[in-house]
């Protein structure tokens, strides 16, 4: 708001706003599945990811659910993942959007699935028409028209079926959820939308530009074609993420980084402000399934500075004065003006994870090559296994992604 532009995004991992968007169209959005519905659910269906690597702890909670409780787990993949062993079926299949349109009855809009692989998915039909608990989880590889077809088919299960997309960070729902989005406010209001613009305008006094931002594809092609002149990038390294040649920085009239190590993007930058970690601030973070959970502020190291303590001097360097104080203050204003946010805090702040029912009707996704995993492990991930020798000492480390250790 204070720039006036709508061209903010960030690294999709998932297609988060597409299952808001097919849950509130079925008035459906009592329909999120939480962490602890994985474990206690009688069948899970998992389309695409690989748990194991990139979600170790749902990989925990799936296979606790199958040898504690008995859970059936059904699997439609491309490739061998190492959840197979616990599978009561895996439908080894060449596209996951497209079984998943055969699974709905949808129109293909690639090759259909034939042969083995579409008698395993019609098996697979079969068998969770007679589940009565079912959680479905999905990878980046469901995205678009693919998650509505996914929700609609699941919706028409006899049991009570609940939904998981599965995004890479520890807060990409949260980004989503916030309106980290070119297309979206804060709960996934439209900003061509008059009534979702007066909800903010109201709550930040000020007028919001109604036109759609860039989408992050469209905001680098900016820079290489001369029309971008800044770029302000926080705990992300576009570099390195969708392979910038580092003369990109010479298209550019200003770089301004926020980072907690010195990534390939910032080791260009006019300016980098050194950003705290998760353990030195406090807030909060939504996981993937939507929960969001309070952060307390372990220690504080010389230097650096919290995200927001880093956006609120950028708004007093251009003349603006925002009235808060803390986190606390942030996240109370969340709680009174975004759809589903409502939560209890006392629930949070006893430690509990707590679950949001985001409701809203985001455009559609505008394009299929910016929602993409990272396909990161626990050896991969981030930035701290650059820099952490303990981390690449072990042998796991040098060991291909998918290898079964």
């Amino acid at each position: 708001t204070v720039l006036g532009t709508n061209n903010i995004d960030h690294h999709r991992t998932a297609d988060f706003p597409s299952l808001v968007r097919a849950l509130t169209a079925a008035r459906a959005t009592d329909r999120y599945a939480a962490m602890e519905d994985v474990f206690e659910a009688s069948s899970l269906l998992l389309v695409g990811n690989d748990p194991t690597h990139q979600h170790p702890l749902l990989a925990y909670q799936i296979r606790q659910a199958v040898r504690q409780h008995g859970a059936r787990l059904y699997v439609v993949h491309r490739s061998e993942i190492k959840l197979r062993r616990q599978a009561t079926l895996y439908a080894r299949v060449k596209n996951e959007a497209e079984a998943v349109k055969t699974l709905a009855g949808s129109e293909a809009s690639g090759p259909s699935p034939t042969g083995e692989e579409a008698q395993e998915l019609t098996t697979l039909r079969e068998k969770l028409f007679h589940e009565s608990d079912t959680v479905i989880i999905f990878g980046d590889e469901v995205q678009g028209q693919a998650v509505e077809d996914l929700v609609r088919w699941g919706l028409t299960l006899p049991s009570r079926t609940r939904f998981i997309a599965l995004g890479d960070y520890a807060n990409s729902r949260g980004a989503s959820d916030m309106g980290l989005l070119p297309q979206c406010l804060p709960g996934y209001q439209a900003v061509g939308d008059q009534a979702g613009r007066a909800r903010y305008e109201g709550v930040w006094g000020t007028k919001l530009p109604p036109k759609p931002g860039r989408n992050i594809r469209e905001i680098l092609d900016g820079v290489l074609s001369g029309e971008t002149k800044a770029l302000l990038v926080f705990g992300s390294n576009p570099v390195k993420t969708f392979e910038l040649a580092p003369s990109i920085r010479a298209k550019l009239e200003f770089l301004f980084v926020a980072d907690l190590f010195r990534t390939e993007t910032a080791a260009l930058a006019d300016v980098v402000v050194p950003a705290t970690s998760f353990a030195e601030k406090a807030g909060t973070v939504t996981n993937t399934c939507g929960q969001v959970q309070a952060l307390k502020k372990a220690m504080r190291k010389a230097g650096t500075q919290s995200d927001l303590e880093i956006l609120l001097a950028l708004a007093r360097l251009i003349g603006q004065a925002w009235p808060y104080n803390s986190p606390d203050d942030v996240l109370r204003e969340i709680i009174r003006s975004v759809p589903g946010y409502a939560i209890a805090l006392p629930n949070l702040l006893v430690g509990r994870a707590v679950a949001t029912r985001p409701e809203g009707v985001p455009p559609a996704l505008e394009r299929p090559d910016i929602v993409f995993s990272s396909r990161d492990s626990l050896f991969t991930s981030g930035s701290v296994s650059l820099y952490s020798w303990a981390l690449n000492s072990v042998d796991e480390a040098g060991k291909p992604h998918g290898h079964f250790f």
